[in-house]
C-alpha cells in the first residue's frame, strides 16, 4: 500500500510539472542571415509568462519582445556577423519552466518568403542568386521558382526540409530548363539523407525552374 501511494504522488507530482511546462513547436521564419535583425514569430503552448530565449552558441541577442500570447510569441533577435552558418539550438524559458531544444538555421544569404500561388510550371515565382527560400511544400503541391542564368554560370541548390526537426518530410528537387528537361534532380544524399543537394552550370542563356515537391507528392504544413 505504501509502495502505491508513493507512486501516485510522484505521478501527480510529474503531471503538474508537465502541465507547467512551455511547449516549443517552432519558428517563422526557420532561421536568418547573420549580421541582420531578424523578426521571430515562435509558436507553441503555455506561453503566456515568456521571459527570453536561450541560445546554445553565442553571437544572438535578444532585442525586444513585441507580442505574447499562450500560443504565440513575437521577438526580435540579432545574429551577429560571426556567427557560423549553419544549426543552433535554442530553448524557450518562461516563468514555469524551460521548453525542450528547438533548431535554428543561420546562413549567409537573406531570407526570401514564398509566394502562393507558384504552383504553375508556366507561372513560378522568381528569384535571384544567393537568397534562402522559406517556404512550405502541403499535400500534393509542387512548387516552382524561376532564376535566370548566362551561359557557363554555376547554380547550386540545397534544401534544409528534414533537418528542421518538424516531421519527417522527404523533398525532391530539379533543375529545369524552358523545354521542362530535368537537367539534374536530387532526391537522398549521402550526406543530409532525405535533404538533397544538387548543382548544374547553365548550357545557354535564359530562364530555368527550380522544382520542389515531396517525393511521393506528400507534404504537410509542417514540410
Amino acid at each position: 500500500i505504501r509502495h502505491l501511494i508513493l507512486t501516485a504522488a510522484a505521478l501527480t507530482l510529474g503531471a503538474n510539472l508537465f502541465a507547467a511546462y512551455p511547449n516549443f513547436t517552432g519558428t517563422k521564419p526557420n532561421g536568418g542571415q547573420r549580421g541582420t535583425d531578424v523578426k521571430l514569430t515562435l509558436t507553441g503552448e503555455r506561453l503566456a509568462d515568456f521571459e527570453s530565449l536561450i541560445f546554445f552558441s553565442p553571437g544572438f541577442t535578444q532585442k525586444s519582445v513585441d507580442k505574447v500570447d499562450a500560443r504565440q510569441v513575437d521577438v526580435t533577435v540579432a545574429i551577429a556577423p560571426n556567427v557560423a552558418p549553419g544549426n543552433h539550438l535554442v530553448r524557450v524559458r518562461t516563468k514555469s519552466g524551460i521548453s525542450h531544444a528547438r533548431q535554428f538555421f543561420v546562413g549567409i544569404f537573406p531570407n526570401v518568403e514564398e509566394k502562393e500561388p507558384n504552383s504553375d510550371f508556366d507561372a513560378p515565382q522568381v528569384i535571384q542568386m544567393n537568397q534562402t527560400i522559406e517556404g512550405v511544400v502541403q499535400n500534393e503541391d509542387v512548387d516552382y521558382y524561376s532564376i535566370p542564368l548566362k551561359k557557363g554560370q554555376r547554380i547550386s541548390l540545397e534544401v534544409d526540409g528534414l533537418r528542421l526537426g518538424y516531421t519527417v518530410f522527404d523533398p525532391f528537387l530539379a533543375i529545369i530548363d524552358k523545354d521542362r528537361f530535368e537537367k539534374v534532380l536530387s532526391d537522398d544524399t549521402i550526406l543530409h539523407r532525405q535533404d538533397g543537394y544538387c548543382s548544374y552550370v547553365a548550357e545557354e542563356d535564359g530562364n530555368y525552374t527550380l522544382m520542389i515537391r515531396e517525393s511521393s507528392y506528400r507534404g504537410g504544413g509542417t514540410s
